[in-house]
């Protein structure tokens, strides 16, 4: 580690440091391997979601944009620009291209794609909980994420904050390895950090906080070594030190930022200051079942994030997290001396305040936010990383003060509840980021109280049905919709949402075809969202159901 002036000192071994690096690849390597074949052999039976069309129709557009570019068209490529939305495209991009190069698979390539970079955000986690605590932490962090069955699901079918959670991470691992090595003097681990921060950049530009991070932190170190210098401070020096350290940084961070952010290219600052701005005011209008009532976004209380986070982490994250506040209330001696405090701990405080910052300024702010914890989901990984810090201390303190006997009745417990996480997400399959824990009655306690398949992932398990169920005639491909009554929609929730049609579609054998409501369907295919199941009066002949709970419902159509 480094001391208080960023010098190389000795400290004493982190936790599962002593096993040899031979060891620790291996078993990080091999927990990897089975998180990708487990990938490999699931990815396809997940449906897609709302948001995948939306983000696969921005990233056709920048992709237009640099095939217009490339040929020389500099009007063409404007226009496309200025059709195109406010997005950076460091995922967008590339799913883009691979969905044109596997045409006739483009679903399983985009969703292998962004399950690539769920993976990722595994691997960020062991990193980054490695470089923390040692071997056991980051393999208990990783461990702990694939245990959290919201980002297990959301990794194949979310190209939006997925990508962004990967991205978050190693940035943060970046900035942390630039804490310990030099303290934000080195110039090659300010680079790294300035490539990564330059990817979650351009994966969503709520990245530019890696380097709001980076400011406040370096602030902080320099307060206190000029608090703590033995002999005379240099100021001047360490200011240049530190301005080199972010020129470093940022210039290769901005650039990556504008190659996959077509939409600065005309104007980059002002550009960066708009969409800031709309990311911090963002308004939907869309309801959100919260408590069994059907409530406007924009009218959702502040304890919306925390009851939903609460709600969707696993029993044993929740049992982590209590005993971790109680022993740090109880064992207060953390508090006596600031500066010790800060050299030993000061990167796991940078990765606790980037994990809460962002919830408790959501709930300052009064943001909007639905779709349970979604918009938070980039904190999970830290979140496993502090968890899996916690988890290797309780397993160590036991042993300590009560011998195998503690250790082992610790193992057993942390055993039992990741048995049930792992069970959960087992009977949910494909629909994990449904999940709500036991502690407050799982998925079945949830239904008609909080929002469920949300994203209408579901829809394609409804086609596969439909498409089984109903046999090829020589009248004519069987008819359905997914459109309820435009009078009874415009009713019940104010607007003509409909979802979009690739949830259903790409689906469909080709004795049955998707139409419009007022194409004479002869079948009706909706999910729970929004209670466009309940748009039509019919019995329904055929369910969607995990756990008890009705995801979709298939309901015959009487024309008259």
């Amino acid at each position: 580690m480094t001391n208080l002036e960023g010098k190389q000192v000795v400290e004493s071994s982190p936790i599962g440091s002593e096993l040899p690096k031979g060891q620790i690849c291996a078993l990080y390597g091999g927990f990897l391997a089975v998180c990708g074949v487990l990938i490999l052999l699931t990815v396809s039976d997940y449906g897609v979601s709302w948001d995948e069309f939306f983000r696969w129709a921005g990233g056709d557009r920048k992709l237009e944009y640099y095939q217009a570019l490339i040929s020389g068209n500099s009007e063409r490529s404007a226009e496309i620009r200025a059709e195109g939305d406010s997005y950076p495209g460091f995922f967008d991009l590339p799913a883009a291209f691979i969905r044109s190069v596997f045409a006739e698979h483009s679903i399983l390539a985009s969703h292998l794609w962004q399950a690539f970079f769920g993976w990722l955000g595994i691997a960020g986690a062991m990193a980054l909980g490695y470089r923390l605590g040692g071997a056991w932490v980051g393999l208990a962090a990783g461990f702990l994420l694939v245990l959290f069955p919201r980002y297990w699901g959301h990794q194949f079918i979310n190209p939006k904050d997925i990508p962004f959670a990967a991205t978050y991470i190693w940035g943060l691992w970046a900035l942390v390895r630039s804490m310990q090595v030099g303290a934000f003097r080195e110039r090659w681990p300010a680079l790294v950090f300035g490539l990564l921060a330059g990817a979650c950049m351009a994966s969503r530009i709520g990245g530019l906080l890696l380097f709001c991070y980076a400011g406040l932190f370096a602030v902080l170190q320099v307060a206190v070594e000029w608090r703590t210098a033995s002999g005379s401070f240099n100021g001047m020096t360490r200011l240049k030190e530190i301005v080199v350290w972010f020129f470093v940084a940022g210039v290769p961070a901005f650039l990556i930022l504008l190659v996959f952010w077509p939409a600065a290219h005309r104007n980059p600052f002002s550009q960066t200051e708009s969409t800031i701005a709309d990311v911090s005011d963002f308004g939907w209008e869309g309801q959100v079942l919260f408590h069994g009532e059907r409530i406007l976004a924009a009218d959702l209380p502040r304890t919306y994030l925390p009851d939903m986070i609460f709600r969707s982490s696993p029993d044993l994250w929740l049992v982590l997290a209590l005993m971790t506040v109680a022993i740090l209330i109880w064992d207060r001696r953390w508090l006596t001396n600031y500066t010790v405090f800060w050299s030993k701990y000061r990167t796991t405080i940078l990765v606790l305040f980037a994990a809460a910052f962002p919830i408790a300024f959501i709930m300052v702010k009064g943001a909007v936010v639905y779709d349970g914890m979604r918009h938070v989901l980039f904190i999970i990984p830290l979140a496993s990383v502090l968890l899996g810090l916690a988890l290797v201390s309780f397993v160590r303190r036991a042993d300590r003060q009560f011998g195998k006997i503690g250790k082992w009745i610790v193992s057993g417990l942390v055993g039992l509840l990741s048995f049930f996480a792992l069970w959960d997400s087992v009977q949910l399959h494909p629909y994990q980021y449904t999940y709500y824990n036991r502690l407050t009655g799982g998925v079945s306690a949830a239904d008609g109280r909080f929002e469920n398949d949300y994203w209408g992932t579901a829809y394609r398990e409804g086609a596969e049905l439909i498409s089984a169920g109903l046999p090829p005639r020589e009248g004519g491909p069987w008819r359905i919709t997914m459109e309820p009554p435009l009078d009874v929609l415009q009713e019940r929730i104010g607007q003509l949402v409909v979802p979009p049609p690739t949830l259903v579609a790409p689906f469909l054998e080709d004795h049955v075809v998707l139409v419009r409501g007022n194409q004479r369907p002869e079948f009706y295919i909706a999910t729970t969202r929004n209670a466009y199941h309940e748009m039509r009066p019919e019995a329904a002949v055929a369910e969607v159901t995990r756990d008890g709970v009705v995801l979709l419902q298939i309901k015959p159509i009487k024309n008259q």
